[in-house]
Parts: structure tokens; C-alpha cells; sequence
């Protein structure tokens, strides 16, 4: 096992860690309906390193999604997402969520398993941090309602039925504090702004200890994490009830660049 000191951005000594204890993450281990942060500066991975776990998703018989709908201004990437299922305004969740509430509502009423409609859908929310007051993340109201309470919308069908969000943003703090506090999963990498920084430690790597000496340890720890290797994402799994060890619960990803394939096969529109 590798332990080293190493710097901070400032150039300050930093407590010594073991990263070697870390894992890659699972996406098996996700809830059924997950509300997933991607936070990266622009060029960095984000939008490659969600397209891998959509990739990995879908290659899952188990774990694919029915749908898979992007909402971008920009349209751009995850090119297994088909025409039809591309919007550019978040108005769109409202449908989205519309339309699980009436499959749920069905769902509830037929007597026969047979008869249940399964809807299992993932919305992937890119390029939207520069729109509208009303197509603002920070200021969107049915995010914060999908971040608290998405879950319930398919709760009693979870075998065929799910709603998870995934939001691709350039800064966290374009996110409301509600809808980054009750996301299931937060991805970064090296975090170049310092306020952005004491964020994802305070949220995130101070609930264990927040001694100043379990302070020192988490702020050291963020720093080896997000250096240990180039395009690496840290993956905070808030989802997880037991935490004892900062390894219950933090893990990384490294992607791979996959070619391109259609995501579903497209049937209607959404």
C-alpha cells in the first residue's frame, strides 16, 4: 500500500493517507431511483464519465434503463440518447414526472402482475447552469422535489419501475443547497474554486470527525483523492446509512472511452 503525504493547491504539507484502500465504484450497488451530481470544470470528464456509467447501465440487463432523456441546451454528447428524447428546457421534468405518476396510478389499480406497465427511466441534465430564470438548476422547484422525493413517485413498483436523475453541472454551487444535500451520489474531481472546495468537505468528508484532527485527515484525504490519477472522479455514495471509515462510502471511477450505442430503442415520444 502507497502512503504519501503530498501538497495542497497552496503548497502546504498535508497529513499522510492511504488511498490504496479505495475502491471503484459499483453501479449495481445505486438505488433503484437515484438522484446523481457530476460537478467538473468545463473539458475535465464529466460529460465522458457519465456517458460510461449510462454505458454500463444499459449493458445491464438487469439494470437498464427502459428511457433515457437528455435536457441540454447545447444537445451535445451522449450519443446513444435518440432524437425525440432530447429537450432544452427542464419544463420537461414536469412531463417526465407526470407520466411516472400516471404509469404508478395504473400500476396500483390492475389486479395481475401481467398487466403492470414497467417504466424505468434515467433524465440526464447537461449545459443547463446558463439558462432561464425558470430553466435555472438553482432555481428549478420540481429538481428539488425529484432530489427529496423522487423515489416515492414508483414506490411499491421498484421491480419495474424507476425515476433517477443525473445533473451535469460546472460549479455546485449553481445547485440549491436542498437538492445537494439530499442527492444520493455527488462525482468530482479536483475542484478548482475554494468555496466549492470547503462544499464537498463540510458536506461530505467532515461527517465522521469533525475534530480539527478529523478535519486535517478529510481535507488531506479530498487532496490525495482528486490528484491520484488524471480524469478521475471521486464518487461520494450519500446514500449509504452505515458509515464508520471514509472507505464505506467514497469511491472513484475512471472511465473508459466506449464507441457509441443506441441506448433503447426508441417507441414513442416522452
Amino acid at each position: 500500500m502507497s502512503k504519501t503525504k503530498g501538497y495542497s493547491a497552496s503548497g502546504t504539507e498535508l497529513e499522510e493517507v492511504n488511498i490504496d484502500e479505495f475502491q471503484s465504484i459499483d453501479y449495481k450497488s445505486f438505488p433503484n431511483s437515484f438522484f446523481l451530481i457530476c460537478v467538473a470544470s468545463r473539458r475535465s470528464g464529466k460529460s465522458t464519465s457519465c456517458n460510461y456509467l449510462l454505458q454500463q447501465f444499459q449493458k445491464d440487463k438487469k439494470r437498464r434503463f427502459d428511457t433515457i432523456i437528455l435536457i441540454s441546451l447545447t444537445d451535445s454528447g451522449f450519443g446513444g440518447i435518440p432524437k425525440g428524447y432530447r429537450y432544452d428546457s427542464l419544463t420537461a421534468l414536469e412531463q417526465i414526472m407526470g407520466k411516472q405518476k400516471s404509469i404508478k396510478e395504473h400500476n396500483d389499480e390492475v389486479m395481475k402482475k401481467g398487466d403492470r406497465i414497467g417504466s424505468k427511466i434515467c433524465v440526464v441534465i447537461d449545459d443547463m447552469a446558463s439558462g432561464t430564470d425558470q430553466d435555472s438548476l438553482r432555481n428549478s422547484k420540481t429538481l428539488e422535489v425529484l432530489a427529496m422525493n423522487g423515489r416515492h413517485v414508483v414506490r411499491g413498483h421498484e421491480d419495474i419501475m424507476s425515476l433517477s436523475i443525473m445533473v451535469l453541472s460546472q460549479s455546485l454551487t449553481k445547485l440549491s443547497r436542498p437538492i445537494r444535500l439530499n442527492s444520493d451520489i455527488i462525482m468530482f474531481n479536483a475542484l478548482p474554486s475554494l468555496t466549492e472546495q470547503q462544499l464537498v468537505l463540510s458536506e461530505c468528508f467532515f461527517l465522521l470527525d469533525s475534530s480539527r484532527k478529523g478535519v486535517s485527515h478529510a481535507r488531506s484525504l479530498y487532496h490525495k483523492l482528486v490528484s491520484s490519477k488524471d480524469y478521475r472522479f471521486i464518487i461520494v455514495e450519500n446514500y449509504k446509512s452505515n458509515k464508520r471509515t471514509h472507505t464505506d462510502y467514497i469511491k472513484f471511477i475512471d472511465s473508459k472511452i466506449i464507441k457509441d450505442f443506441e441506448f433503447f430503442s426508441p417507441y414513442e415520444e416522452v
